[in-house]
């Protein structure tokens, strides 16, 4: 079973990972620290990123947080700019927690 397919069409959200013009309502990605440290952020495309509202230092908490979001969200279209992040994502879990019928 495609357990991505199924969650966005329950919830009708949209990811891609392109830059698609500006036409997106989230954005996740990382950026790097000057002493080379990974940070992970979501944040609403329109707004400038709140280092205590929308960054992460920990992925394991952030790949959680963004998993929950997705499950809340509906008809959102997200832009995760690493490939990476969307590879961690654990769709079946995500499909189990909606509780979606096949």
């Amino acid at each position: 079973m495609d357990y991505k397919k199924e969650v966005l069409e329950h919830t009708d959200n949209i990811i891609t990972t392109e830059w698609n013009g500006g036409s997106y309502d989230m954005e996740v990605g990382t950026e790097d620290t000057a002493d080379g440290y990974t940070l992970y952020y979501i944040k609403e495309s329109d707004n400038p990123l709140f280092i205590q509202e929308h960054v992460y230092y920990d992925e394991d908490n952030f790949i959680e947080s963004l998993q929950e979001f997705i499950k809340g969200e509906v008809g959102t279209t997200i832009l995760i700019w690493d490939e990476d992040i969307l590879e961690r994502i654990d769709w079946e879990e995500i499909y189990d927690e909606l509780d979606i019928e096949g």
